[in-house]
């Protein structure tokens, strides 16, 4: 740069250089970078339009060209609203004037759903961001616009997906609870008739065919109850409950269950709870004793001689939860490594053939997997082909209130320091005999043979002798009586209070020659309670020797019957199906109940109602005309200055929540079909007991 510059003598000129190769890359630079701008943003797939402040179009890339249809040259300066349909125009306009006095600040991230016009008047949906841009030439405004389109047809497809699915579910679960009832009522004739016939004189023969009938019904009812099972998990109609259990009775019950099956085929079955193992706890004990039922019967059934033994241990524990380790282990089959990959998968099972020996639905693992996942827990096997399985499982159970201490057994302190000889060839047997007895305070020694129990008995007859000796029925080379007889024969041991250990329930001890040798019996599997009654009892007999009742194979009728042939309990049966009334008549009169009166709908209930007063009534849940909700809620109506009616519903819907859907329409209890005598018994004891007050 030249300046002129005027002295006294005489004019210059002075040049200024300045360097401003810096300036010079900062511009390049900045050229470059608003190049690159333009650029990217021009190949963007999405609209980029810029406006000034009064809306107009100053920008416009190759999306917008795209998307909308115009060329940059036939949009400029148009107001962005044009792009919108004039229907849609003033709610855009809304949220621009909105963005524009609020500040992007307020709107950051935001976007904004509206529909389009393209040039050749096509509608379609968009959603718009906006951003701010100031400069030195005032404030700019620039909008991407997205084209949602195949967005929207997306999610369009997946709603109408969704829809078709729920829809799709509830029609399956409709149609389930539809089958169940229908397949329930005829099961409820053939269980219920079956039941009757089997309390009538019959010969061998017959006994055999109705003793059929009775278990395959059952196996075909178990098969119905996986299926639904498995159809309300998938659904996800499943409900837990959270209530308080025992453990040990839980466990109990469900060898007890299978204990006869077991000893049909002369295979042990016996259950281990570990001392440390807490007892009184909340959960689901429904749900824990299905999948404990589904490990055992599997054991069984695919075991064909020697024991399956159920093994319950802590894994751990904090102050007020548990986490409980449930093992199954059996001495069959096993199961190759291929089939172990597909065992708790649905419809799967180890043998798949046509000629498979062993049935099954093939759901009961499925659905254990499930319900164990929804106790907080994992669940697997350990297999080893030919020589057995171990299945296992755990579950997380919350502890009951501090306050319920798990107090130790009746009248302990008459069998601490007792000596007792357990005699049992099955090594698992002894051994959790010897754990029940220590924890009672009790000094257990084992043998597995007659000739070790006998040394046993002599040796501690010269100093401290034995007080109680358990004698298993089947010992090597003799059994438990001959022993018994061994024993009572020779003075010196002769004094030794025996108990008899009997394989199953229905092992009739009149059977047996001698029994005049022991104090008591026991059958297996052994209830812990059962086990240390019998042994208190025994202990407190030191001197007095009582022979034992010998059980008569009676049946659960012929007690009732003695109890209550002279009842004078009114009974209202409400229930359309005519097999149905028939087994339900039969089994009232089978319990001593004649005062009983049949209706075949919920409006020929109420007719009889009104009439006549009655103890109790059992209510069909689905009749013509008038089902038993709406029944049950004019009797409720009807009666609400007078005495109130036990109403026990009856139904072969056996969903989750039906229940309680009973309940709030003012019934009492609920029975589903099929149902044993002895459980409709005991509910109409339970309610015609029971001092009702006026609700």
């Amino acid at each position: 740069m030249l300046s002129p510059v005027k002295t006294e003598t005489g004019d210059f000129v002075i040049a200024v250089v300045r360097d401003v190769t810096e300036r010079k890359k900062n511009e390049e630079a900045l050229q470059k970078s608003e190049s690159q701008l333009r650029s990217i943003t021009k190949s963007a797939v999405d609209a980029i339009i810029a406006t000034d402040v009064e809306g107009k179009i100053i920008s416009w890339n190759n999306g917008a060209e795209s998307i909308f249809g115009y060329q940059e040259k036939e949009i400029l300066e148009k107001s962005l609203l044009s792009l919108i349909p004039k229907k849609f125009r003033r709610a855009t306009e809304h949220w621009l004037n909105r963005y524009a006095a609020k500040g992007e600040s307020l709107f950051l991230g935001q976007t904004v759903e509206s529909h389009g016009l393209r040039k050749n008047g096509e509608e379609f949906p968009l959603e718009l961001s906006m951003n701010t841009w100031k400069t030195s030439e005032g404030r700019f405004y620039s909008g991407i616009i997205r084209d949602i389109t195949e967005q929207k047809q997306v999610n369009l497809e997946l709603e109408k997906a969704r829809d078709a699915a729920l829809e799709s579910a509830r029609l399956k679960a409709e149609f389930l609870a539809n089958m169940s009832h229908e397949i329930r009522t005829p099961m409820n004739g053939v269980i219920g008739m079956t039941g009757l016939l089997l309390d009538t004189p019959l010969d061998e023969v017959q006994r055999d065919f109705a003793e059929t009938i009775e278990s395959s019904a059952d196996s075909l009812l178990r098969i119905i109850d996986d299926v639904l099972d498995f159809s309300k998990i998938e659904a996800g109609r499943l409900h837990f409950e959270n209530i308080d259990f025992n453990l040990g009775e839980i466990i109990e019950d469900r060898i007890e269950l299978q204990a006869e099956s077991a000893f049909a085929k002369n295979i042990e079955l016996i259950s281990f709870i570990h001392r440390d193992v807490p007892q009184y706890l909340c959960g689901d004990p429904i749900r824990i004793g299905q999948v404990l039922t589904n490990f055992i019967g599997n054991a069984i059934k695919f075991t064909e001689e020697g024991e399956v033994t159920l093994n319950v241990t802590t894994e751990s524990e904090t102050d007020d939860k548990v986490l409980i380790r449930f093992e199954v282990k059996d001495s069959g089959i096993g199961i190759s490594s291929e089939a172990q990959s597909k065992l708790f998968q649905a419809f799967t099972q180890a043998d798949g053939s046509m000629t498979r020996k062993y049935g099954g639905t093939g759901l009961g693992l499925a659905i254990s997997k499930q319900l164990v996942e929804l106790m907080n827990g994992e669940i697997g096997v350990y297999i080893t082909p030919e020589e057995g399985s171990t299945f296992w499982f755990t579950g997380q159970f919350e502890k009951q209130l501090a306050s319920i201490a798990i107090s130790p057994p009746p009248y302990i302190a008459d069998l601490l320091g007792a000596k007792v000889l357990i005699v049992d060839d099955n090594q698992t047997v002894r051994r959790v005999l010897l754990h029940q007895t220590a924890s009672w305070g009790m000094i257990g020694t084992e043998a597995e043979s007659a000739d070790d129990a006998l040394y046993l008995l002599r040796n501690a007859a010269k100093g401290k002798p034995f007080d109680i000796a358990i004698l298993d029925l089947t010992l090597p080379q003799t059994d438990g009586v001959d022993l018994a007889r061994q024993i009572k024969s020779d003075s010196e041991i002769a004094d030794t209070n025996l108990i008899l250990l009997l394989p199953g329930k229905n092992t009739d001890i009149k059977d047996y020659r001698d029994l005049d040798f022991f104090t008591a019996e026991l059958h297996k599997p052994i209830r812990q309670a059962q086990f240390n009654d019998c042994l208190v009892k025994v202990s407190v007999q030191s001197v007095e020797k009582t022979t034992p009742t010998v059980k008569q194979k009676t049946s659960f009728n012929d007690n009732f019957e003695a109890k209550i042939s002279s009842s004078n309990i009114r009974i209202l049966v409400a229930e359309d199906n005519f097999i149905s009334q028939k087994v339900i008549i039969s089994q009232l009169h089978r319990l001593g109940y004649t005062r009983i009166n049949v209706v075949s709908n919920g409006l020929e209930l109420l007719e009889e109602f009104k009439k006549s007063e009655y103890d109790i009534i059992l209510m069909d849940v689905q009749m013509p005309e008038m089902d038993g909700f709406e029944a049950t809620s004019a009797i409720r109506r009807f009666e609400r200055d007078t005495k109130y009616t036990p109403i026990i519903a009856i139904t072969a819907h056996i969903f989750e929540g039906e229940r309680d859907k009973c309940l709030k329409a003012g019934m009492d209890d609920y029975l589903g079909k099929p149902f044993k005598i002895k459980i409709l018994s005991h509910l109409i004891e339970k309610w015609t007991k029971k001092e009702f007050s006026m609700q």
